[in-house]
C-alpha cells in the first residue's frame, strides 16, 4: 500500500511537470517538387510533370521533457498539381504523338522528432531530429494525339488515346530541423528550416515552416 502511494505520487509529479503544447505549422518548400515519369505502354516515354501549386499545413503536438528536451509529432498535409504537353514517343519512322498529361498529388508527412531547446528567455534556438513517414495519393490523366497522317503505333500495339490512373504509396525516411522559438505571452512562434529525406524512391526536400502553438 505504501509503495503504491509513493508510485502514485511520483507519477502525479511527472504528469504535472510535463507540458503538452498544441498548435499548427505552415510553410512552403524551397526545393523543386520531384519529377515523376509515366510510362503506360512505351519504354521510351518520358512525361515530365512540372509543379503548378503547392502548400504545407497541419497540426503539431509537443510533449515537454526534462533537460530542455521535447518530443514533437506533426501531421503535415501538402499537395501540388502538374502537367505537360509536347511531342513524345518518337519512332524510327519519324512519327510522333502529342502527349498531354495532368497529375494531382496529395501527401501527409508524419515526423516524430526529438527536440532540444537552448537556454534563453524571449528567444530560444532549437534543433530537432527524428524519423518521418510519408503517405501519398496520386491521380492523373494522360491523352495522346497522333501528329502524323499515318499510324503512330508500332505493330502489334493497339491505339491508346488516353486514360486515367490513380495510386497510393507509403515511404519512410528521416527529418532534421533548426530554428528559434519566440514567446509573446502564451503564444509561441517558431520559424524553422527543415530537411526531409525519404526513400523508395529517394527524394530530398528543404522547407521553411512557421509554427504557432500555446
Amino acid at each position: 500500500m505504501r509503495f503504491s502511494l509513493i508510485l502514485l505520487l511520483a507519477l502525479s509529479n511527472v504528469a504535472s511537470a510535463q507540458i503538452v503544447s498544441l498548435g499548427i505549422k505552415a510553410g512552403v518548400p524551397l526545393t523543386d517538387i520531384p519529377r515523376r515519369q509515366a510510362t503506360p505502354f512505351f519504354a521510351n516515354s518520358a512525361l515530365i510533370f512540372t509543379d503548378t501549386g503547392r502548400w504545407t499545413v497541419g497540426p503539431t503536438i509537443e510533449f515537454r521533457l526534462p533537460a530542455n528536451l521535447a518530443i514533437e509529432v506533426d501531421a503535415l498535409f501538402r499537395g501540388f498539381r502538374g502537367g505537360s504537353a509536347g511531342p513524345e514517343f518518337f519512332f524510327p519512322s519519324g512519327q510522333a504523338l502529342l502527349v498531354v498529361a495532368q497529375q494531382d498529388v496529395k501527401a501527409i508527412d508524419i515526423p516524430i522528432l526529438l527536440k532540444y531547446r537552448f537556454p534563453g528567455h524571449t528567444m530560444r534556438p532549437f534543433i530537432s531530429v527524428g524519423g518521418t513517414s510519408t503517405n501519398e495519393s496520386v491521380s492523373g490523366r494522360i491523352s495522346y494525339t497522333c501528329l502524323s497522317a499515318e499510324s503512330c503505333y508500332p505493330p502489334g500495339v493497339g491505339p491508346f488515346l488516353g486514360g486515367e490512373y490513380s495510386g497510393a504509396s507509403g515511404r519512410g525516411g528521416y527529418t532534421g530541423a533548426t530554428g528559434a522559438e519566440f514567446r509573446f505571452h502564451r503564444l509561441k512562434i517558431a520559424p524553422e528550416l527543415r530537411y526531409t529525406r525519404v526513400h523508395r524512391p529517394a527524394s530530398n526536400q528543404v522547407s521553411i515552416l512557421v509554427g504557432l502553438s500555446f
